[in-house]
């Protein structure tokens, strides 16, 4: 496996001692308490990893985001809200109030991503299709405080404060799309200084490249022949994903490969399994290299916003991560093993 970093900040100084062009916020909350996420996520943050050894990811689940989320956000009104949803503020807020990057876990990348390092910083980037729409599994914002992203939290927050008042059932989108892509659309037309570039996304679905054999299926149907079968071959897939990423579905996902370890599913005879072995160089994998999702402790958002409550919660957060074996809170998250490796790859003879 590639070299990488990763934390869990607790307050915001450990989120600004990482320089902003190497932060990567993920969010992962299981539906469940202290359940581990499907194993083929963890090799799909591993295919990132391995092409941007540089960019630390920064974990939030319900354990630390009572502890980042100030106010104006309201943490009270995220029961109300589906993850995806939930995704969709945090999405925002991070990249707004801190800056970097916010992706899926579910998304595959092919070969490194350039644009961490030649970001323009008052450019917002996004992956979908120019002047119509962008997708929200994937921000980059290279400046703290962008007013795109300021614009985007206000509606948000408008949005979330209607929800009291009684909204009726809420679209997928209510929180995402249906405030992004009218601006998406807006601004390809401005001449404002503020600006959203979208990175084309038609490549990043290959399954919809493949259609012709699968056209009479609906969208998670053919997601799920294409993936979870050894039809089609990995290089043509590979090389179909112009843009280096390949967008998957948790969601879409059939639960029995959901519930498989990292190992086990690696040996799969499947396309998304061929992919990764390809992608990684490997035949197997020892979950101890694996990088370590952070699995939450909290099933629901615990909601205290005074002082002195937050301190405490930090410091019992931090003694517990920092007394675990897998997991440190300020220093990258390396397994002694793969040092060892790395040191014997570099004294082996020519």
């Amino acid at each position: 496996m590639g070299d990488w970093k990763a934390f869990f900040p607790l307050n915001e100084k450990d989120i600004l001692d990482i320089p902003v062009e190497k932060r990567l916020f993920v969010f992962w909350q299981s539906p469940q308490s202290a359940t581990p996420p499907p194993g083929y996520i963890s090799l799909c943050l591993e295919t990132f990893t391995r092409f941007n050894p540089d960019i630390s990811i920064l974990f939030l689940n319900y354990d630390n985001i009572p502890l980042l989320v100030k106010k104006p956000v309201d943490l009270r009104y995220f029961s109300l809200l589906s993850f995806p949803m939930q995704s969709d503020i945090l999405f925002i807020y991070f990249l707004y109030e801190y800056g970097g990057a916010f992706i899926d876990c579910d998304m595959i990348f092919t070969r490194k991503f350039n644009l961490f390092t030649k970001a323009n910083p008052r450019t917002l980037y996004a992956f979908g299709e120019s002047g119509k729409f962008a997708h929200l599994a994937f921000f980059l914002a290279h400046h703290q405080k962008n007013f795109i992203l300021w614009h985007v939290l206000q509606m948000q927050l408008i949005k979330i404060s209607l929800i009291e008042s009684g909204v009726g059932k809420l679209n997928w989108d209510y929180v995402g799309n249906s405030i992004v892509n009218p601006l998406v659309e807006e601004l390809s037309h401005s001449q404002n200084l503020n600006k959203i570039s979208i990175i084309s996304s038609s490549s990043m679905f290959p399954e919809r490249l493949f259609e012709n054999e699968t056209s009479n299926l609906n969208a998670i149907e053919m997601y799920r022949k294409f993936y979870f079968s050894s039809g089609t071959e990995f290089r043509d897939v590979l090389e179909a994903a112009r843009e280096g990423v390949i967008y998957l579905h948790n969601s879409w996902t059939p639960e029995k490969y959901k519930q498989m370890s990292a190992n086990d599913f690696i040996k799969q005879d499947i396309l998304l399994a061929k992919i990764f072995k390809q992608l990684l160089e490997i035949d197997s994998v020892d979950e101890g290299e694996l990088i370590k999702i952070p699995i939450a402790k909290a099933s629901t958002l615990i909601v205290d916003d005074t002082h002195k409550n937050i301190k405490t919660r930090e410091e019992s957060l931090r003694q517990e991560y920092e007394n675990s074996t897998s997991w440190k809170l300020t220093k990258p998250l390396r397994t002694v093993s793969r040092a060892i490796k790395k040191i014997k790859r570099r004294l082996a003879p020519p």
